[in-house]
């Protein structure tokens, strides 16, 4: 932080806050709250009267450190690479997900989780108890992990499981990410019920029935949702009369866990500040119990606790009996009940959907369920036509992939094609489309240019008729954002900031993206939706900055340039000539991998 120009010296002075940091530092608004724990470590080490490090006093203490503690070398490589790269993520020049998961690879954060002592007794300890509790239950105990992540306690949990001799076990493995369903497969076969779940929304919704599991077990998952109570709520909904909690949980914090996972926006999600320990996501013991307790739990036995930073507690937590499942109060039951109805009703070209029936469409995408299918490693999963990829399990993490076998089945396509055509439907109608001799013909016949010119049939244009106050351009950006987040647009307000409504850190990248290509004409640098932070808010700026006529940046105006009223704001659905864009980063924001 002293070669970014923010010493610990600088951070002490009285009357210094997160923003004052941020502005000296260049950073964006969504790593405030980091800055304002980062500003609170360097402002303890001045206070301290301890010096700033020279590069070879850090290089000894890193040696003598990892001699002592050859298990840490996890901890230390990620804490190395994301300190490298924090002044460009503060900034918001590269992703955190870059740093943390570069290239997709899990591993640097797995080995964070496992193969140390800070977190392989607990795991060792909480695979034990579960064993026992599924032996005291007997032969089909049904087990549920939440955050399953890369499976680490998965492993541990069915070690123990065999140990004990448990036989006629469920075990069903849930993340938030596909991605993480698929490592699950491959690594545990059929010992393993993979099935996605989000623990933060009504697990009736998501076809999982009340009272399922008689054991659940979530290691270093709860403290990375938004609001806890609600979370115990849905815990205490999938639990058998008897069932029992089995949570891991780190219980003091530790700069180290601050200092990369904080780069997260998922670190910083929560809404329940009452219950969370300052600056960051954590509880202690005390906080726990009294959480527990006020959502109808009882904080049954607690192991392993220390006095130390990054300490990991095991918790078993009981709910009281006869304490019913809450209910949020906000009416979302109802419709997440009946969006889930929808999920299930298979797969298939919906009704209604315009040439969705003609046979060569068809035959693309039943091509593109297999497609998916061989992905996920799944044969028999559902490929609903009309949801969202990420839903179907393509997310982030699958995307590049997807799209390179796509181009070698059907020739050269663009990493943004999935975020322009976002269900099986929609794609198999633009690749079937493409490969039609007529469309092929006129395309060439027409040329880039001749598709790139004048509004198209169906999209507003700048000076056709854009509203003053941008409203006709709010749909649009409502079913982007829905899109994104993977909600009903119905349910989404356009005076809420982009943050609440989902668009965090993780999608900032790729929703700035998907506004170039909705609004070629409009200058959208990455501040934008900070500038102007709701839907309705940017749609009112693009309306007028498509009425003025701002010039895009790096393009200068010529003499043959046509008037500014009359370029196109909104760009048609890309055939083809996709226009590149980076590879996007995680949909949703999730916990780091266990």
């Amino acid at each position: 932080m002293s070669e970014l120009g923010f010493p610990p010296a600088l951070a002490a002075r009285p009357g210094g806050d997160a923003e004052s940091a941020a502005r000296l530092l260049g950073a964006v608004p969504e790593h405030r709250r980091l800055l304002a724990a980062v500003r609170e470590l360097l402002a303890e080490h001045d206070r301290a009267g301890r010096p700033v490090p020279t590069p070879g006093e850090l290089a000894a203490t890193r040696a003598a450190l990892l001699a002592d503690h050859p298990d840490l070398h996890g901890h230390v490589a990620l804490l190395d690479r994301t300190l490298e790269a924090y002044g460009p993520v503060l900034r918001g020049e590269v992703p955190p997900a870059a740093v943390l998961f570069p290239g997709g690879d899990l591993g640097a954060v797995s080995a964070v989780y496992s193969g140390n002592q800070l977190f392989d007794p607990v795991n060792r300890a909480a695979a034990e108890s579960l064993a026992e509790a599924a032996a005291r239950t007997g032969p089909g105990v049904r087990i549920l992990e939440i955050g399953a992540g890369v499976g680490g306690t998965t492993a541990s949990a069915l070690a123990a499981l065999d140990a004990r001799g448990v036989t006629g076990f469920s075990y069903v493995y849930t993340d938030v990410s596909p991605a993480f369903l698929q490592h699950g497969r491959r690594r545990f076969g059929d010992r393993i019920v993979p099935r996605l779940l989000d623990i933060e929304k009504n697990p009736a919704a998501q076809d999982f029935a009340d009272g399922s599991a008689d054991l659940v077990v979530a290691s270093n998952v709860l403290h990375a949702t938004r609001d806890l109570a609600r979370t115990l709520d849905h815990i205490r909904q999938l639990l058998a009369p008897g069932g029992r909690l089995v949570l891991v949980e780190m219980v003091v914090p530790a700069a180290v866990y601050t200092l990369t996972f904080g780069l997260t926006d998922g670190w910083w999600r929560y809404v329940d500040e009452q219950w969370r320990l300052p600056h960051g996501p954590l509880l202690d013991i005390g906080r726990w119990r009294a959480l527990l307790d006020a959502r109808g739990w009882r904080l049954h036995a607690t192991d392993l606790l220390r006095e130390a930073p990054g300490c990991v507690a095991l918790l078993t937590c009981l709910p009281h009996q006869g304490a019913g499942t809450a209910r949020t109060g906000d009416g979302t039951r109802a419709a997440d009940d009946a969006r889930a109805g929808d999920a299930r009703a298979g797969d298939g070209i919906r009704a209604g959907d315009a040439g969705a029936t003609e046979p060569g469409v068809r035959a693309v995408a039943e091509e593109l369920r297999g497609l998916v299918r061989e992905l996920l490693g799944d044969p028999t999963a559902e490929v609903p036509g009309w949801v969202p990829w990420q839903e179907l399990g393509i997310d982030s993490l699958l995307n590049m992939e997807f799209v390179e076998e796509l181009a070698r089945r059907y020739g050269p396509v663009a990493p943004t094609a999935l975020f322009e055509h976002r269900t099986v439907d929609d794609l198999a109608r633009m690749l079937a489309a493409r490969s039609a001799p007529a469309v092929r013909a006129a395309t060439r016949k027409a040329g880039p240019a001749a598709r790139d010119a004048g509004p198209a049939a169906g999209h507003t244009g700048a000076g056709s008729g854009a509203g003053h106050d941008g409203e006709d351009l709010l749909p649009r950006l409502v079913r982007l954002v829905a899109e994104l987040t993977a909600q009903d647009p119905a349910a989404l307000d356009a005076d809420t900031a982009f943050p609440d409504l989902g668009v965090d850190s993780l999608l900032h990248e790729e929703f700035c993206e998907r506004l170039r290509a909705l609004f070629p004409a409009a200058d959208v640098p990455a501040t934008l939706p900070f500038e102007h932070p709701t839907p309705r808010a940017l749609a009112r700026h693009l309306g007028t900055a498509a009425r003025t006529g701002a010039a895009t940046p790096g393009v200068p105006a010529t003499a043959g340039d046509p008037p500014a009223a009359t370029v196109t704001a909104l760009a048609p659905d890309p055939v083809t000539d996709l226009a590149p864009a980076p590879p996007p980063w995680s949909r949703r924001p999730r916990p780091a991998p266990r």
